[in-house]
């Protein structure tokens, strides 16, 4: 089992890098790097509501919204 997560983690996180790489060339840095944390943040929330069964609470709701609408903000 361990070498199965270990290969899966692996492989996430040069997937994540190739994809970083790829992108940098393309999308302003502004907008690039505050999007790709928010989602590592975003697709870490989704993981440990669907793994660890843990529960969304109003605070973990609002900073989710307010780094959402950060990132919006940055965008634009």
């Amino acid at each position: 089992d361990q070498i199965v997560y270990t290969s899966a983690t692996g492989l996430c996180f040069g997937g994540a890098n190739v994809l970083n790489t790829i992108l940098a060339g393309m999308v302003k840095s502004a907008v690039l790097f505050p999007v790709l944390n928010v989602s590592v943040i975003l697709l870490c929330l989704v993981l440990s509501l669907i793994i660890f069964k843990e529960r969304l609470t109003l605070t973990k709701a609002g900073v989710i919204a307010l780094s959402i609408i950060t990132v919006l903000a940055f965008s634009f």
